[in-house]
């Protein structure tokens, strides 16, 4: 098992939609992106860093780093890119510019900037020890899904499956989660010759609540920046 290497890409862009500039914003005290970087940075079992990136303010700032930063094309830069292509380019530069081709890729979004080392690692470990083909870091809804509603163009509610009548939380015997963005790791082949992210056999990892902020409102700003303060 010691002999795979293990590349983590970082895909950053320079625009967002819900905070401007968000992947460079200060996140107390420095860019959202370092923390992405830093973790995996102190992630011994991680062979190589990527951060890929159409931004030159983004690709200066990884460049103060001790990892390869890659410029990528602006069409997989756009709100509507989707992340394999930039994934696959990312491992075909690599290829291309050093010989390097991993064993194993590990996705970290910059939105999740308290995952830890152990969560990388655990999530490798479920990988490697149980054969499947994706590991995806999710977290527990704590709400029960009978809850959930629609509603029409008039507001009218609508449950989106039938309930019991006054359902309590603890009475629900269905757990339901969210894929937290925060881990997502795959075999090579994964990506580049089945060319899918969701492998038929993808396994889940939980993480708590607190290391799955996704940051994508002023408002996951917020609780991250309190979050980290508390940690303090």
């Amino acid at each position: 098992m010691n002999d795979l290497t293990i590349l983590a890409i970082i895909p950053a862009r320079g625009g967002s939609k819900g905070i401007q500039r968000k992947n460079i914003k200060k996140l107390n005290g420095k860019p959202l992106i370092a923390y992405s970087i830093e973790t995996a940075l102190q992630c011994d079992r991680i062979n190589r860093i990527a951060v890929t990136t159409e931004d030159d303010e983004i690709y200066n700032y990884a460049n103060t780093y001790d990892i390869n930063v890659i410029k990528r094309p602006k069409e997989l830069a756009k709100d509507d890119s989707p992340t394999l292509p930039v994934l696959q380019h990312t491992i075909d530069y690599l290829k291309t510019s050093s010989h390097f081709q991993p064993d194993i890729i590990v996705l970290l979004q910059p939105t999740s900037p308290l995952r830890t080392v152990e969560d990388i690692d655990n999530c490798i470990d479920k990988l490697i020890f149980e054969r499947c083909d994706t590991v995806v870091s999710i977290k527990k809804i704590s709400h029960p899904i009978e809850w959930i509603v629609t509603k029409d163009e008039h507001d009218k509610i609508k449950h989106f499956i039938p309930r019991k009548k006054n359902l309590r939380r603890q009475d629900s015997n269905i757990q339901i989660f969210l894929p937290n963005g925060a881990v997502y790791v795959f075999w090579l082949a994964t990506i580049m010759e089945r060319k899918m992210i969701y492998g038929p056999d993808t396994r889940a990892y939980v993480m708590p609540d607190k290391r799955s902020i996704d940051i994508d409102s002023e408002f996951d700003f917020f609780i991250a920046e309190k979050i980290l303060e508390k940690m303090k």
